[in-house]
């Protein structure tokens, strides 16, 4: 698929950082965006500790993110970090 083609990856942390050019295109264009819906097999979803991490994680409250990565910084394996 990118035989050939020159490609580009960049992190952001938010869209807003984002020119409009590659927020309309990766973003808003259903076009050229590309969605990948997340599941849990329900044996998971009934579980309340993934619910609520599933909801530290990716909700709406950064501070849930912030004190995550805080709380949990040494526990990552300096191994698998890929820099």
């Amino acid at each position: 698929m990118f035989k050939g083609k020159k490609v580009e990856v960049a992190r952001f942390k938010g869209l807003g950082e984002m020119n409009p050019q590659q927020l309309r295109e990766t973003t808003m264009a259903p076009e050229t965006r590309g969605l990948i819906r997340i599941t849990l097999p329900q044996e998971f979803e009934d579980r309340a500790g993934v619910a609520r991490l599933v909801d530290e994680l990716m909700g709406r409250n950064p501070e849930h993110r912030f004190n995550f990565i805080q709380n949990r910084a040494g526990e990552i394996d300096r191994d698998l970090i890929d820099a």
